[in-house]
C-alpha cells in the first residue's frame, strides 16, 4: 500500500491529488491521508472534495500507523528502543522529481511532489483537466462577475499573480519572499507584450491596495470584484485558468490556474526562482518562460 501524506494549501493539495491520481492509474493501491497533515496547520483543511467533488480512499489510523511503525503498545516501543524505527516514509526533501516515486509499492509519501513529471500519462492529465474543471455557473453570482468573464475570454488577457500576505509572514518570507519583486512583474509584462501587444493585465491578489499603487497602466486592471464571493479563491482560479497567457507567482495555486489552460499559444512566465532554501527545478514545464 501506499499513503500520501495531505498538506498545505489548495494548490499543494491538487499536486497531491495528482500523483495519487498517477498512481492509481499504474495499479497501485494508494490512499490520502488527509488527517495529520492539518493538525499543525490551522490555516488550512483538505478541500478537494469540497472545491472539487473529488472522492478519494481514505487511509485509516491503523493503516497509517503499520506503514509508519507508529503503535504504541510495549511491545513495539521495546522493539523500536532496541532495534529502531522501521517507518516506510519517504520525505521529499526537495522539488527534484524522483522517478523512484512512481515505482514504489509500499510507502507513506510526504512530500508536496510539485511537478508535471508526477503525472506524465495523458489519460492522467486529462482526468486532472476534467477533474479540476470549475463551472462559471456555480461560482459566479453577480453581473460584475459575468462581465468581467467576458472581458476576460475576449481580450488578449494575461492573469497576473501577485501573492503577497502569507508570503510577507516571519517564517515564510525567509523561503518565499525576494523572488517575485516588482521589477519581475514589469520584466514579465514587458515580455508578454512583445509578443502580444494588445495584451490586458489582470491582476489577482491577497494585497490589492499594493498592487494599485505599484501596477498601474492603461491595461492593468487589479481584479476587485470576487472579493466577496463565498469561494472567491475557486472563483479567482477559474478567471485565471480562462486568460489567454499568465505571469504566475512562486506558488502552487497560479502553477495550476495557468496549467489548466490547455491552449496551445499560451505564454506563461514565471519566476526563475521558486524558493530560496531549496532546488525546485522540477516545478517548471517545459511552456513556461523564466524571468
Amino acid at each position: 500500500m501506499i499513503i500520501i501524506r495531505m498538506m498545505g494549501g489548495i494548490g499543494n493539495q491538487m499536486f497531491q491529488y495528482a500523483l495519487y491520481s498517477e498512481l492509481k492509474y499504474l495499479g497501485r493501491d494508494v490512499k490520502m491521508d488527509d488527517l495529520h497533515g492539518f493538525k499543525e496547520d490551522e490555516q488550512r483543511d483538505p478541500v478537494l472534495t469540497e472545491s472539487f467533488g473529488i472522492q478519494y480512499e481514505r487511509a485509516t489510523e491503523e493503516e497509517i500507523r503499520d506503514i509508519t511503525d507508529a503503535h504504541m503498545s510495549f511491545l513495539t516501543r521495546v522493539r523500536r528502543k532496541l532495534f529502531g524505527r522501521h517507518s516506510l516514509e519517504i520525505v521529499e526533501p526537495d522539488g527534484v522529481f524522483r522517478p523512484e516515486i512512481l515505482k514504489v509499492d509500499h510507502a507513506y509519501l510526504t512530500g508536496y511532489w510539485q511537478s508535471e513529471k508526477y503525472f506524465p500519462d495523458a489519460q492522467v492529465r486529462q482526468l486532472l483537466r476534467d477533474t479540476y474543471a470549475l463551472q462559471p455557473e456555480k461560482l459566479i453570482h453577480s453581473e460584475e462577475g459575468w462581465a468581467l468573464l467576458q472581458q476576460i475570454e475576449e481580450s488578449e488577457s494575461v492573469s497576473v499573480h501577485v501573492r503577497r500576505g502569507d508570503y510577507l509572514w516571519p517564517g515564510v518570507v525567509e523561503n518565499f519572499g525576494g523572488i517575485c519583486t516588482e521589477e519581475y512583474y514589469q520584466k514579465a509584462m514587458e515580455r508578454i507584450l512583445q509578443d502580444k501587444p494588445e495584451a490586458s493585465f489582470f491582476i489577482f491578489t491577497n494585497d490589492k491596495e499594493w498592487c494599485r499603487e505599484h501596477m498601474k497602466g492603461e491595461r492593468v486592471f487589479t481584479v476587485d470584484s470576487t472579493k466577496d464571493e463565498k469561494d472567491a479563491d475557486l472563483l479567482d482560479m477559474l478567471l485565471m485558468s480562462r486568460c489567454s497567457h499568465h505571469i504566475i507567482a512562486n506558488s502552487s495555486y497560479s502553477w495550476w490556474a495557468a496549467w489548466l489552460n490547455d491552449t496551445p499559444d499560451k505564454i506563461v512566465v514565471a519566476p526563475a526562482k521558486w524558493l530560496n532554501n531549496k532546488d525546485m527545478s522540477d516545478v517548471y514545464t517545459e511552456r513556461m518562460i523564466r524571468i
